[in-house]
């Protein structure tokens, strides 16, 4: 099989329809991603790679580069280990007043609108951009939130690496402003402890002054912070 071949093929037989939101923009990213993953794959191979994807992808939808690289290293058309697998971060912008804050808090920290009101950015790359202020769930509705790392020393609080992991790897971290919702959030993370936490929490079990009720329960926070 052809690459003009292999790509057309793909295209045709799976696209986001156009009456989908940036359909022209998806279908056009998973072109540019099987051109890529030809740079990769010779092609004496394309026409097995097709036919696997075709077998195991339903038509209408548009797959995951991982089918087309997983089965290419295992079949050995791709030496394992020598595409470096893109990672993708996902942050969110606010409609409302346009800032760009961490995909973990459920409000804006500056205006106070909801996950509703905001859009999905993406980039491929290893890290989030420095740009971006990294929030959890909670911190838009804390009353301590701005006054956290006042020195400037970003081993605590929200951007802490170690947040919500069930670890405490520093020396410190008993004295970190955040360790209650460190803590609270690796427990919900953890299945076992999951129906329990969550029960506490709905009966206000849970001692944190520092969280505003009062915005918590508003679909939208008036003033905010500047």
């Amino acid at each position: 099989m052809l690459k003009e071949d292999f790509v057309f093929n793909l295209t045709l037989k799976y696209r986001v329809g156009d009456t989908a939101k940036n359909s022209k923009k998806r279908n056009e990213l998973f072109t540019t991603e099987l051109y890529t993953f030809m740079k990769y794959c010779p092609e004496k191979h394309l026409e097995d790679v097709f036919n696997h994807v075709s077998r195991s992808v339903k038509e209408n939808f548009i797959p995951s580069m991982k089918h087309f690289y997983d089965y290419a290293e295992e079949m050995e058309f791709i030496t394992k280990g020598a595409v470096k697998k893109q990672k993708k971060v996902w942050w969110c912008i606010c409609k409302k007043c346009r800032k760009e804050y961490g995909p973990r808090g459920r409000r804006c920290p500056v205006c106070g609108s909801l996950k509703f009101d905001v859009k999905c950015a993406a980039k491929v790359t290893e890290s989030m951009p420095g740009n971006i202020e990294l929030i959890q769930e909670d911190c838009p509705i804390c009353t301590i939130y701005e006054k956290r790392n006042e020195d400037r020393n970003y081993v605590f609080g929200p951007e802490c690496n170690s947040y919500g992991i069930g670890t405490q790897p520093f020396a410190n971290c008993k004295d970190c402003s955040c360790r209650v919702c460190c803590n609270k959030y690796s427990d919900l993370l953890d299945k076992n402890n999951y129906k329990r936490i969550r029960s506490n929490m709905i009966g206000n079990k849970y001692k944190m002054p520092w969280i505003d009720i009062e915005k918590l329960n508003k679909k939208i926070v008036n003033g905010g912070r500047n």
